[in-house]
This record gives structure tokens, sequence and C-alpha cells, in this order.
């Protein structure tokens, strides 16, 4: 399982470094979101993990969104426990076959 890594100044730039480095990746499946960094699983296993942003970061709400994640708008800010990191599942689906160049 290949596992990618990047770090950010701020959460403006981490959601950028995800609108690049998510087409590394096959179809996403879950997002794990803790304080100051995120990681992201495609259907392989594979990961990218993003240091900079996390559930205290607005920019959170636009990361699920364009990841196509299921999530509360209104609990999404609130600090998973201690220690832990909040899932959620990536629930959009693209048509067989959107990543392929004919």
């Amino acid at each position: 399982m290949a596992e990618m890594t990047h770090t950010a100044p701020d959460a403006q730039a981490a959601l950028r470094v995800f609108k690049v480095e998510r087409y590394e990746l096959r179809a996403l499946r879950r997002i794990r979101v803790g304080t100051g960094h995120i990681v992201v699983f495609d259907i392989n296993g594979d990961s990218l993990r993003i240091e900079g942003i996390g559930t205290e970061d607005a920019e959170i709400k636009d990361l699920l969104k364009l990841a196509g994640a299921s999530y509360d708008p209104v609990t999404v800010h609130e600090p998973p426990p201690e220690g832990e990191e909040r899932e959620y599942k990536v629930v959009r689906a693209d048509p067989w076959g959107h990543d392929r160049i004919l």
C-alpha cells in the first residue's frame, strides 16, 4: 500500500494539495479527520495524509464536499475525542471508467 504525506502551511494550501493529489489515488472510500491533519484512503488501501487542515478549519467542509464524503455540517467542526480521529465515508459514486482516458 502506498502512503503519500504532504505538509501545508495553512488550510487553503492543504485544500489545493488535496485537489491535485487526489488523482493519484483510485476511488476514494473514507477520510479520517483529526486536529491539524487528514488521511484519505482509496479502494486499494493507499492513503494520502495532509498536515495543515483539520476539524478546526472552515475549509474542511469544502474538502469533504469535494471528496464526496457524507458529513453533518453542524457537527463537522467539533473536535474528536482526545487522541482519536473522526471518520467519514465517501458515498458519492462516480460512473465506471470516469478516470480512464480514452
